[in-house]
């Protein structure tokens, strides 16, 4: 009876602990290139034309490159935890780099793809899928 108990609550605990992983949603990875970024304190909003150079890459192993160009400007890695930012009564999901525990908003609409938001003199930059 003790082995059966045993075999129980260490399947429990392997399925909570698989849960708490936060696997990246397939639908962010990809190659995305950045068209507008608005916000701010000054409410700036400033456009970039198709093939701009701008171009962010999201990896299926949960790494990131930032192109400016052919140069990259920032890598690292990177985790989207669902639901877990909260602006006024809107929960979103953040994007996490390089194991920071401030995290941006992310949305997925189609094949567009945003970045922060623009609340509380905040920047939000709009990449379209490549």
């Amino acid at each position: 009876m003790r082995k059966f108990v045993f075999i129980i609550c260490l399947s429990v605990f392997v399925m909570d602990c698989k849960k708490q992983h936060n696997p990246t949603p397939q639908g962010y990875i990809g190659n995305w290139e950045l068209r507008a970024q608005s916000g701010g304190i000054a409410g700036t909003s400033n456009h970039f034309p198709p093939g701009n150079g701008h171009e962010l890459q999201l990896a299926a192993d949960s790494t990131f490159k930032y192109y400016e160009g052919a140069t990259i400007i920032n890598q690292g890695t990177f985790r989207i935890i669902k639901n877990s930012l909260t602006y006024g009564t809107q929960n979103f999901d953040g994007i996490y780099y390089n194991f920071n525990t401030e995290g941006l908003p992310i949305q997925l609409q189609g094949d567009s793809l945003s970045i922060g938001i623009d609340f509380d003199d905040q920047i939000v930059s709009l990449y379209v899928r490549q």
